[in-house]
C-alpha cells in the first residue's frame, strides 16, 4: 500500500471510531425515566358511597326493682353461721315480702338512737338540727348526752309501751344504751311509727341525711344504702363489738312515698373482718329487695 492510500485509510478509521465514541457516551449521560405512577383521585364526602345501616338505638334504663316475696331458704343459706332477723313489709299492702327469725332478740346498738331522737323531740330538749346530726352521723356522744338527759332506761320504757315494742325493753345497765334488746318486728313497727309521729319528719331527715361516715369514722355504706340503688332511702345503720359477737344492722324506708320497711339485725362472730361483716349484711339486703 502506497502512503497516500494508507493516510485516506487511517483518516477514515478514525473517524469511524471518533463516532462510535461519541454515541457511547451520549448513551451513558441520559438519565433514566422514572417509573410512572398512576394518579390516585383525591377523596371526597361526594365520593363516599353512602350506607343504609341505622344508628344503634338509644339504651332504654330499666326500672328499679321492686321487692318481692323471699322463700325462706333463700335466707337461711345466707344466714348459715351467723343470727339474722329480717323484716320487709310493704306499707301500702301491709304485707311482708320477707320475715325470717323476725321476733329474735340483738343488741339495739345505734337503732335506739331513733327513740332517743323521739323522745328529746317531744319534750322539747332539743332543737331539730342537733337531732338531725345525732342521726345523720350517729353520734354516741351526742346520743348519750340526750339519754342522760331523757332518763336513761326510761326512754325505751315509754316508748315501747306508746308503739307497742313487745320485745323491746331497758338494757341491764342504764348506762349502755347500745344493750338495749329489741327485734327485726319492733324496729319495722317504730318506722311505721315515725310516718305518722309528731317527730317524725325530723327523724327522717336526720335518716335522709345519712352520712358516708358516722362521728366515729365508722363507714355506714353497707345494707341498704349499697342495695336500694338509686332507689330512695331513709337509713339508720347500727355496728358495735365485742361483747360475744359483732352486731351489724342495716334499717330503714326505702322507695318512693318511703313505702317499704326494711329491717336487717344481724349477730356475727367476733372474728369475722368487719368488710367481711358488711358485706355480708349487703348481701341479704340485695337479697330481700330483689328476690333473687
Amino acid at each position: 500500500m502506497d502512503g497516500k492510500r494508507w493516510w485516506l485509510g487511517a483518516v477514515v478509521f478514525g473517524a469511524v471510531a471518533a463516532a462510535a465514541m461519541t454515541i457511547g457516551l451520549l448513551g451513558a449521560e441520559r438519565p433514566r425515566e422514572a417509573p410512572t405512577v398512576a394518579a390516585t383521585p383525591a377523596v371526597t364526602a361526594a365520593s363516599i358511597p353512602p350506607t343504609s345501616a341505622e344508628p344503634p338505638p338509644e339504651p332504654v334504663p330499666e326500672p328499679a326493682a321492686t321487692p318481692v316475696p323471699n322463700e325462706p331458704g333463700d335466707l337461711a343459706a345466707l344466714a348459715e353461721g351467723i343470727d339474722v332477723g329480717v323484716v320487709v313489709r310493704d306499707l301500702d299492702s301491709g304485707d311482708d315480702l320477707a320475715s325470717f327469725n323476725p321476733d329474735q332478740e340483738f343488741d339495739s346498738a345505734s337503732l335506739v338512737k331513733i327513740l332517743i331522737a323521739l323522745d328529746a323531740l317531744e319534750n322539747g330538749r332539743e332543737p331539730d338540727a342537733t337531732i338531725v346530726h345525732m342521726l345523720s352521723t350517729s353520734d354516741d356522744d351526742e346520743a348519750s348526752r340526750m339519754w342522760s338527759d331523757g332518763g336513761g332506761g326510761r326512754i325505751v320504757s315509754r316508748w315501747a309501751k306508746l308503739v307497742g315494742l313487745a320485745g323491746t325493753s331497758p338494757p341491764e345497765d342504764p348506762d349502755h344504751w347500745g344493750d338495749t334488746p329489741t327485734t327485726a318486728t319492733d324496729v319495722a313497727a317504730v318506722y311505721r311509727y315515725l310516718l305518722k309521729a309528731p317527730g317524725g319528719p325530723v327523724v327522717l331527715d336526720g335518716l335522709d341525711r345519712m352520712a358516708d361516715f358516722g362521728a366515729d369514722g365508722f363507714d355506714q355504706r353497707f345494707g341498704i344504702p349499697v342495695a336500694a340503688g338509686a332507689r330512695r332511702w331513709a337509713v339508720k345503720q347500727g355496728w358495735s363489738c365485742c361483747a360475744g359477737h359483732r352486731t351489724l344492722h342495716s334499717t330503714g324506708l326505702v322507695g318512693s312515698d318511703h313505702r317499704y320497711v326494711v329491717v336487717v339485725l344481724t349477730g356475727q362472730p367476733v372474728e369475722t373482718p368487719v368488710p367481711e361483716a358488711r358485706a355480708r349484711v349487703t348481701r341479704i339486703v340485695e337479697n330481700v329487695l330483689s328476690g333473687r
